[in-house]
């Protein structure tokens, strides 16, 4: 596709280095969030550290033990510590809670000044995590919970380009919303100086989380363009970008997220698992969703 923006150059990689950092210094205490998320994604952070690095954000430690007490997890009203709410769900479980919560606080904000839509791409984002993580079970992958954290992330490219390119992604989101079917990908090679695969993979990258991670941030859209030993997960995701979609929980700068037999394959999944996640997704994430966002 021809680019309609040809007097706006490519944004280039030492750039966004550069700009994730804008992402970062959000702060609820002595440490940002987006170094929180570094360290609960970091498996070689101890436990007792994950909990103390809960307890010392105060809005962070009340959200946590909503969501660990919600219909979700089906502990209501059970778990009254962070030290208890590891015990109960366990630490991946928490990790996960965790990093939604900071999520949240970095991304929400950025998309609200620049869209107005903050609200539809955190909703999406909990469905892509919800359902990453009941396909997860499908297949019977080890870590669950890696699939929700990946699902979370796999879009936190669209708050770098709301800081670098607001006006590019204005045009990529009118031009959803004027009807367009073009693909995501093009859209934004027609109207924005970057994407937000590439937006993601350097921010989960200047944060140091884990390379599957980033991955997924980075090849969402493409699985089979992501490393040989990391695809199977960036296919989990795009499956689950999918059916989140499906169930109405999209968003305008995401799009829908075909699939074919290679990335079903790719994902060790087959078309019963996903009918069989799909019957009861949108329960699932209306109570995730419910946790999170109550007050």
């Amino acid at each position: 596709m021809k680019r309609v923006n040809e007097h706006r150059p490519p944004l280039d990689r030492p750039f966004l280095l550069h700009s994730a950092a804008l992402l970062g210094p959000v702060s609820t205490g002595a440490q940002s969030l987006a170094e929180l998320i570094s360290l609960l994604c970091n498996e070689q952070t101890e436990v007792e550290r994950i909990v103390s690095l809960i307890e010392r954000q105060p809005f962070l430690a009340a959200r946590v033990l909503r969501v660990a007490n919600s219909a979700y997890y089906g502990h209501h009203r059970e778990v009254a510590t962070i030290q208890r709410a590891v015990a109960v769900l366990g630490t991946q479980a928490i990790r996960a809670i965790a990093v939604t919560c900071c999520f949240d606080r970095i991304t929400v904000q950025r998309l609200q000044d620049t869209l107005g839509e903050a609200t539809s791409f955190l909703r999406h984002s909990v469905a892509t995590a919800v359902a990453a993580e009941s396909l997860a079970g499908a297949a019977h992958l080890p870590n669950r919970e890696e699939a929700f954290t990946a699902g979370i992330l796999h879009n936190i490219g669209v708050a770098l380009q709301a800081c670098v390119d607001s006006r590019g992604i204005r045009e990529l989101d009118q031009a959803r919303r004027a009807g367009s079917t073009t693909a995501v990908r093009d859209l934004e090679s027609a109207h924005s100086s970057t994407s937000h695969e590439l937006c993601g993979g350097v921010v989960l990258e200047a944060w140091q989380l884990p390379a599957r991670l980033v991955s997924v941030a980075a090849h969402h859209h493409e699985p089979e363009e992501a490393p040989a030993a990391d695809r199977p997960l960036v296919a989990l995701v795009n499956i689950a970008t999918h059916l989140a979609t499906s169930c109405g929980c999209g968003f305008t700068l995401e799009g829908r997220s075909d699939f074919g037999p290679q990335v079903l394959q790719r994902a060790q999944l087959e078309i019963g698992d996903l009918n069989s996640v799909s019957a009861g997704l949108r329960e699932r994430i209306d109570e995730f969703w419910h946790a999170l966002s109550s007050h």
